[in-house]
């Protein structure tokens, strides 16, 4: 009798259904909730060289507009993100703006790096546009630090 076809099946199902539960994709609800919250400062621009700081203002608006948009948002993963486009961090997530697209990353759990969440959406024109303007805005009334090598 092999022992070893008996228990192998069933750990492979467990490991699997551990798996799946531990990806279990976020509600619109938990999504909402998750930007309402925030997590405050940082909240910055990326840029060459270092990052744009951008006040409460604009951190709310950014965090209002993630929380009021929260569907259509399908999985994502560390790949969709590219340091050549527009990134931030604010409201306790990484966004990055991509054109039509907007990849948002944060943590089901804060400071568990293993219950990480990354998600994307499709950006209508008007979305892209309002994007845009935050964008301007940040860079033009925020406040730029220069990246400190140590």
């Amino acid at each position: 009798m092999n022992v070893q076809s008996n228990w192998l099946p069933r750990v492979g199902a467990l490991v699997i259904l551990s798996l799946s539960a531990c990806s279990r994709p976020l509600s619109q609800a938990e999504i909402a909730t998750h930007f309402r919250e925030g997590s405050g400062s940082p909240d910055y621009l990326f840029a060459p060289g270092g990052h744009i700081n951008f006040d409460a203002n604009v951190a709310n608006l950014i965090r209002d507009w993630l929380a009021a948009h929260g569907s259509d948002w399908r999985a994502a993963s560390l790949s969709d993100f590219s340091p050549a486009k527009t990134q931030m961090l604010t409201a306790g997530s990484g966004i990055e703006i991509d054109g039509d697209r907007i990849v948002v990353t944060f943590e089901r759990t804060k400071k568990d790096y293993d219950s990480t969440v990354y998600l994307q959406r499709p950006l209508s024109q008007s979305e892209q546009s309002f994007w845009s303007s935050v964008v301007n805005q940040i860079k033009s009334n925020g406040k730029y630090e220069a990246r400190v090598n140590r």
